[in-house]
């Protein structure tokens, strides 16, 4: 009876070893996946979560030394505080010293390109998804003067909860009215938003 419940027990758990299961993503994927949640964490005003997400991202990229990848986070980073007008050299030298180590060419160019302002006259529909539509328009705005721009920002922040880019887009209308009601609104309605930003040190 015994020699039964054992080999019971033993086919029980060669068949649970040899059962496919589901196996965890590569690093790879994993770090991708955070560079996603760093992006959404972001825009969505999470900076302390956006942080984490990318500082995740580092280590797993780190980890298979994928040393271009870790210059482009850098340079993703960079990119969303400029469009939120808080950019930051600091960083993008960061992407630069990466870029350097691992000879990263496509990251270079794009480093290059940053630095000389290149890419900043795209036509608004001609952006390939919504973040860099809401950016587009938002330059748009600048250049021309222009508020229809501003009230497509808008219309695309609002709908995926870019609480961010809301704000910015708040800060570019107050600059284009001339109405001082119109402004005070304004920035009534930046310090409500502004109030649910998560605050990171």
């Amino acid at each position: 009876m015994k020699r039964v419940i054992l080999v019971t027990i033993i086919s029980l758990l060669v068949f649970s070893c040899s059962t496919p299961g589901k196996y965890p993503p590569p690093i790879e994927n994993q770090a991708l996946d955070e560079m996603e949640s760093f992006r959404e964490y972001f825009l969505e005003g999470r900076l302390c979560d956006a942080k984490i997400a990318l500082d995740q991202a580092i280590d797993l990229f780190a980890k298979i030394d994928n040393i271009c990848s870790i210059s482009d986070a850098y340079i993703q980073r960079y990119l969303f505080l400029a469009y939120v007008d808080a950019s930051e050299e600091k960083v993008l030298d960061k992407a630069e010293k990466f870029a350097d180590v691992g000879r990263c060419t496509g990251q270079k160019k794009k480093i290059d390109d940053l630095r000389s302002g290149a890419g900043d006259v795209i036509e608004p529909g001609n952006a390939p998804n919504d973040i860099y539509r809401s950016v587009m328009q938002r330059k748009a705005a600048i250049r021309t003067k222009n508020r229809k721009y501003i009230d497509n920002a808008l219309k695309i922040d609002r709908s995926h909860g870019w609480t961010m880019f809301v704000i910015r887009d708040y800060a570019i209308l107050r600059l284009l009215t001339t109405d001082e009601k119109e402004k005070d609104m304004i920035s009534k309605r930046m310090n409500f938003l502004q109030a649910y930003i998560q605050k990171c040190e």
